[in-house]
């Protein structure tokens, strides 16, 4: 505990109105030994037509979760940061319908590139410029069943 210092916390609401709190972002910001971490959970809308909405969410939960006093010296947070982790629910797709990508699902993580949201506003678009997101190399989770781990259900059928 005493090579953690300076922990503060914060946390900014996009749900309805900027004021419910069912989307929005958490900071965390600390310094451990010599190092300023900024971590930030973030729950961004869903929906298949959202990739923008989601972005915007994103940008305004970092424009707005600034844990300095001096508004002159109001930052992103992870502008301040030696180490910076964005994570949660971000709610982000693959750019193609359960019907036209279920017969491909075993080859999605070589398909990331090409069709994850996420990968084409970080690496497309410079969004969110510097992170990185590691390797993908597990089958997609989304409308799998529940009882049996390797089938795949479109509940809207």
């Amino acid at each position: 505990m005493p090579f953690l210092t300076n922990v503060q916390g914060k946390y900014f609401a996009t749900g309805v109105m900027n004021y419910v709190g069912n989307k929005g972002g958490l900071l965390l910001q600390f310094n451990l030994f010599e190092r300023a971490f900024c971590i930030i959970n973030c729950h961004l809308p869903s929906g298949v037509d959202k990739a923008d909405k989601r972005m915007d969410h994103l940008a305004n939960i970092l424009r707005n979760l600034s844990c300095s006093k001096n508004p002159a010296n109001k930052l992103e947070p992870d502008a301040n940061a030696d180490i910076s982790i964005i994570l949660g629910d971000l709610n982000s797709r693959f750019m193609s319908t359960y019907t036209n990508h279920i017969s491909n699902v075993k080859k999605s993580s070589q398909m990331v590139d090409k069709l994850d949201e996420l990968y084409q506003s970080m690496n497309m678009k410079y969004f969110c410029y510097g992170y990185h997101e590691e390797p993908i190399h597990f089958d997609p989770t989304y409308k799998r069943s529940s009882s049996d781990n390797s089938t795949y259900i479109n509940k809207k059928d």
